[in-house]
């Protein structure tokens, strides 16, 4: 149960870096077409 539990905070923590870093670079990449 631990280890089940600690692979599900890691993959959380994996999908919130990804999701920050693609909304990130989207929204830089939409400024840049705006601009």
């Amino acid at each position: 149960h631990e280890g089940w539990r600690g692979r599900r905070v890691v993959w959380f923590n994996v999908a919130g870096a990804v999701i920050l870093t693609l909304a990130y670079f989207g929204s830089r990449i939409v400024q840049q077409l705006i601009s």
